[in-house]
C-alpha cells in the first residue's frame, strides 16, 4: 500500500436491499483507488452486493448478529450506553483515517466519534428528507434533538445531502448553522443500460405495464398507489402494476391485493438484484412516497426514458421540476389515479414524458459528481 495515498472510511449500517446501499456501491466502483485507500465498514454482515464491489477496498463487518445491533442500538440511543459499540469500533478498525464518512446518516453516524485515532475529517450523508418523513420527527424531537445536534452534527466536517430538498428539509429541523454540501448521487447511467438488457420481462399484447420500485415501507406509499390501480383498472383493464421490493409491509400488501381479488392484475415481485429490465419493460414508471430525498429508481427510469408520474413530495419534486419534466400529482390514492389514468388513456402523453425524462436524465453526470466528492475528500 502506497504511504501517499489518503486513507478513507465509508460506513453503513449495510448493503442490503435499500437505494443509498445501491448508490454506495456505485460510487465506490468508480473511486480512484490509485489515489485513495479505502475501508467499508458494515455495522451489520448483510452485504448482498458483496460479488459486485472492487476486491480492493478493504471491508470490514462489526457484528455478525442483528439482534445484538438493535439491542446495542436501543441502549445507545435511549441510554447512551456505548462500551461495546466502542471496543468493538477500535478492535475491527485500527487505521489512522484522513476521512470518515457515514454514508447513510442514523445513530451510527456517531461511531465515527468513538474512534480512538480520530479522522482529519468526518462526513455525513444525508439521504433522507428529515422535516417530511414522520418517523423522523418521532426520533429528532425535543431533548433528544438537542442531544444529536451536540453529540453529532456538531462534531462533523460537513453535511452532505442528495439534494436541495433534503437540505431544506434539514434546516428546517436543525438549522443552518453546519458546513453544508449538496452532492447528487451517482446512477451509473452505463450500468443501468447495460443491465437492462440482460433478460427480457414479457408482456401480452397491448398490455400497459406501470412499474414501481422500492422498500416496502410506510414512506413508499405502496398502500395508496395499490387502491389508485385498483380504480384505474375499473376503467381499463390493460393495466397491470409491478411492485419491486421486500420490507416488512409486505404481507399486509399482498393482503390488501387479495382483499382486491386483483392477484392477477397487480403483483409484488420482491426484491430484485437486477431491476432494469423490469423497468425497461415498463410503459409508466410511478413512485407514490410520502418522502424522498433523491430518489435513485425515478433517476434510473429516466435513463431508461420511462414517462414518469410522481407524488408531490421533497425529492420527486425537484427530480421533475414541479412537473416539467414528469406528471406530478398529490399523494392521495384519487390523486394517483387520476394521474395513471391520464397517462395510460394516451399514447401521445407518454411519449411527450418518455423525451422529457431522457432530458432531464441528461443532467445526472457522474463523472462531474465524482469530482465533487472528491473535492470534499480533498479540500
Amino acid at each position: 500500500m502506497s504511504a501517499e495515498r489518503k486513507k478513507v472510511l465509508f460506513l453503513i449500517r449495510s448493503l442490503g436491499k435499500g437505494g443509498a446501499e445501491r448508490v454506495l456501491v456505485n460510487l465506490l466502483n468508480r473511486f480512484d483507488l490509485n489515489t485513495y485507500e479505502v475501508d467499508l465498514c458494515l455495522v451489520m454482515d448483510l452485504n448482498i452486493y458483496d460479488q459486485e464491489i472492487n476486491r480492493q477496498i478493504n471491508r470490514v463487518t462489526l457484528f455478525k448478529s442483528y439482534f445484538l445491533v438493535r439491542v446495542l442500538t436501543f441502549l445507545y440511543t435511549r441510554y447512551n450506553i456505548n462500551l461495546l459499540w466502542k471496543s468493538t469500533v477500535n478492535r475491527k478498525l485500527r487505521e489512522r483515517y484522513d476521512v470518515a464518512i457515514s454514508f447513510a446518516d442514523s445513530s451510527y453516524t456517531d461511531l465515527l466519534f468513538m474512534l480512538d485515532h480520530q479522522p482529519r475529517k468526518t462526513i455525513t450523508w444525508v439521504h433522507s428528507s428529515y422535516n417530511s418523513y414522520s418517523n423522523f420527527n418521532k426520533f429528532y424531537s425535543g431533548a433528544r434533538k438537542e442531544r444529536i445536534k451536540k453529540a453529532r452534527f456538531d462534531k462533523l466536517s460537513t453535511v452532505v445531502f442528495v439534494s436541495e430538498d433534503s437540505k431544506r428539509s434539514f434546516i428546517e429541523v436543525f438549522g443552518e448553522k453546519y458546513h453544508m454540501e449538496v452532492i447528487y448521487n451517482i446512477i451509473d447511467r452505463k450500468g443501468v443500460l447495460s443491465k437492462a438488457k440482460e433478460f427480457e420481462v414479457k408482456k401480452q399484447s397491448k398490455e400497459i405495464l406501470i412499474v414501481s420500485l422500492g422498500s416496502l415501507y410506510p414512506v413508499k406509499g405502496f398502500d395508496k398507489l395499490i387502491e389508485a390501480a385498483s380504480d384505474l383498472l375499473k376503467e381499463n383493464d390493460r393495466v397491470r402494476l409491478m411492485i419491486l421490493g421486500d420490507g416488512p409491509l409486505r404481507k399486509q400488501l399482498q393482503e390488501q391485493i387479495d382483499a382486491l381479488q386483483l392477484n392477477e392484475k397487480i403483483t409484488l415481485e420482491g426484491f430484485k438484484p437486477n431491476p432494469y429490465p423490469y423497468l425497461a419493460a415498463a410503459d409508466i414508471f410511478c413512485m407514490s412516497s410520502i418522502s424522498e430525498a433523491l430518489p435513485t429508481a425515478l433517476c434510473e427510469a429516466m435513463i431508461l426514458g420511462k414517462p414518469t408520474l410522481v407524488t408531490d413530495c421533497d425529492g420527486c419534486r425537484e427530480i421533475v421540476a414541479g412537473g416539467k419534466y414528469g406528471i406530478m400529482v398529490k399523494g392521495y390514492p384519487f390523486d394517483i389515479y387520476q394521474g395513471l389514468l391520464k397517462m395510460s388513456s394516451d399514447t401521445e402523453i407518454r411519449k411527450f414524458y418518455s423525451l422529457k425524462s431522457i432530458e432531464r436524465a441528461s443532467g445526472f453526470d457522474d463523472e462531474e459528481i465524482l469530482k465533487k466528492v472528491y473535492h470534499l475528500i480533498d479540500k
